[in-house]
């Protein structure tokens, strides 16, 4: 099943397996696992990753945070998005497979699995959150 989910390529505004951002993969995740369509973003952010706009996107985030529930480290599960900095900004996310890994689009590899309790990951938590089931 994650496998399923490996190796879609990256794609700025991507939301099907045929290019995947960040976000695109948690809505293709709880749409095909939980039958859960999350909001689009797409068209309130821009078409670069700089700085300017990972600043634009770590303000998205942190207004839709009402949506989801956040979680002590060490309580998170299987579905849970995590949250990580990038250049000082809350603006990359992943989808928490276990305790220890999970799956995230990056720019240069597309879809992968990784640790975030590593080294590159680990310093970089900034929060675990759960979706509000409504």
């Amino acid at each position: 099943m994650i496998g399923d989910y490996v190796g879609i390529p990256y794609r700025l505004h991507g939301t099907t397996r045929e290019g995947l951002d960040c976000w695109g993969l948690p809505r293709l995740w709880y749409l095909e696992q939980y039958g859960v369509e999350l909001p689009s973003f797409g068209d309130r952010y821009g078409r670069t990753l700089d700085a300017a706009e990972r600043a634009h996107i770590a303000a998205i985030v942190r207004g839709e945070a009402a949506h989801w529930q956040c979680i002590e480290r060490g309580q998170e599960q299987r579905g849970d998005l995590i949250l990580f900095r990038v250049a000082g900004d809350e603006a990359h996310l992943g989808i928490v497979l276990e305790a220890g890994r999970f799956l995230h689009a990056r720019q240069s590899v597309g879809s992968c699995v990784e640790r975030y309790d590593s080294p590159i990951w680990g310093r970089r938590v900034a929060g675990f959150y759960r979706w509000r089931w409504q």
